[in-house]
């Protein structure tokens, strides 16, 4: 369990504590989300608040093998989506309803929910990476990062070939459970 699930349990007991401090790690990159679409600092803020909100009256039903950060900007999403739809609607064929008309079909494009679902992604291949024992973690970091073959590896940390070629494989079945 890594610390977005714990943290993610503890807000669903009903922890004001972990709440906050969740709050406080998150809230400027969710304005900040907010902001791209919604065009309006002071919105964007206040949408962000009313997700965190949200969150917390529906901390119940969290999922702790779900990433928190990934369902709070779906929320933060959603809340955007239907405030430009407002103005669109409230300001009909001015420049700025026609902006929010065009934000709000930006909002609801795939891409933008592929984007959320990739930081899940990403946060798991880290955790993954993490997990790996110091060896195999810097070996698989040589050879996919900075592109040196096996042999320049094993150069380099004094080792054998095969040696580097099972801490790969070690790194790469760490990978693949964690994705299939």
């Amino acid at each position: 369990m890594n610390d977005l699930n714990i943290l993610s349990e503890a807000i669903r007991s009903g922890s004001e504590a972990a709440f906050e401090a969740f709050f406080r790690a998150e809230f400027r990159n969710v304005a900040f989300f907010v902001n791209r679409y919604v065009r309006d600092a002071v919105q964007a803020e206040d949408i962000a608040q009313e997700s965190f909100l949200a969150l917390w009256r529906t901390r119940d039903k969290l999922d702790p093998s779900r990433n928190i950060r990934n369902y709070l900007l779906t929320i933060a999403r959603n809340r955007s989506l239907n405030y430009l739809r407002d103005v669109a609607k409230r300001r009909g064929g001015t420049p700025e309803g026609r902006e929010a008309e065009v934000y709000a079909r930006i909002l609801q494009m795939p891409e933008v929910e592929q984007r959320i679902e990739a930081l899940e992604t990403e946060e798991m291949m880290a955790n993954v990476y993490r997990s790996l024992p110091e060896k195999a973690r810097n070996m698989f970091r040589m050879n996919r990062q900075e592109g040196m073959t096996y042999e320049e590896i094993a150069q380099q940390q004094g080792v054998r070939v095969k040696v580097v070629e099972c801490n790969i494989v070690l790194a790469l079945k760490a990978f693949r459970r964690a994705f299939y």
